[in-house]
Formats: C-alpha cells, sequence, structure tokens
C-alpha cells in the first residue's frame, strides 16, 4: 500500500470518525455540530482531559460530564460540577 491509499484516506475506512474538544466555565451546556453529518447516529464518548477547581474550603468533589441528545448532525456536551466553581475541558470522539 502506498501512501495515497488505504488508512491515510478516512472515506476508504469501512467507518466514520469525529473528535473535538469543549470548555466550560462552571455549570453548562455546549451544542456540538459534527463536522459532516454521520449516515446514522453515532456513538459518542466524553471525558474530562483538563479541570481546574477551588479548593478553599478542603471538601469533597463531584463532577458529571455527558453527551445527550445524539443525532446524526450532532449532540449536546453537558458538564455538571457539584458544589465548586470550575473550568473544565471535555474531549470527545463520536464513531459509526
Amino acid at each position: 500500500m502506498n501512501n495515497d491509499e488505504g488508512i491515510n484516506s478516512m472515506s476508504a475506512l469501512p467507518f466514520d470518525i469525529q473528535s473535538g474538544t469543549e470548555t466550560f466555565e462552571g455549570a453548562g451546556s455546549v451544542e456540538v455540530t459534527f463536522d459532516r453529518p454521520f449516515a446514522k447516529r453515532p456513538s459518542v464518548i466524553i471525558a474530562l482531559s483538563s479541570f481546574m477547581v477551588d479548593l478553599d474550603p478542603v471538601g469533597g468533589f463531584v463532577c458529571r460530564v455527558t453527551a445527550d441528545d445524539v443525532t446524526e448532525k450532532g449532540f449536546t456536551a453537558r458538564f455538571r460540577p457539584e458544589g465548586r466553581p470550575l473550568t473544565a475541558t471535555a474531549s470527545w470522539i463520536a464513531h459509526s
């Protein structure tokens, strides 16, 4: 296989993958639109890639990041910290 064939061309793969990163300033949601629509509703994996939290006063910390309302065209990325102001970055991968 030369450099002009196969894995180097995403259109040659039997599946579609797109990815991105979203930033949150406290609790909230971000409407994510895929660069190109999927042929069918994709699976989306989303995870925190970084966060900064105010630790004063000292205590526990809980947060949730979810991919909701997934369609062929996009999804809603939601971030829910509990108890403290926070800036966070979440990375996602969608595939079908």
